[in-house]
């Protein structure tokens, strides 16, 4: 299986009870881990990420949600400049 993008709204609305595809978002999650499926985002995405958190969920489950991010094995980060390092 490809590796599947994961964007700021995806996010956010598994984080945020108040969006409206929250329950949604849940169900997709519980799917992808059950399927083992392999995540990918980049460094811009999880910057834009905790900035919208921040204001929708406040900091402290910002902080929880940024923490849980980086022990996932199963997400791999891509740093968005990387392609322009060789020019």
């Amino acid at each position: 299986m490809e590796a599947i993008f994961v964007d700021t709204s995806a996010w956010d609305a598994i984080e945020d009870s108040g969006d409206r595809h929250h329950t949604a978002a849940l169900r997709c999650k519980e799917e992808l881990v059950q399927q083992r499926a392999r995540l990918s985002v980049t460094n811009f995405v999880l910057d834009e990420s905790y900035t919208l958190l921040l204001y929708n969920i406040g900091s402290t489950r910002t902080v929880a949600f940024k923490r849980t991010i980086e022990t996932l094995e199963s997400l791999t980060w891509t740093r968005s400049m990387e392609p322009l390092t060789m020019y």
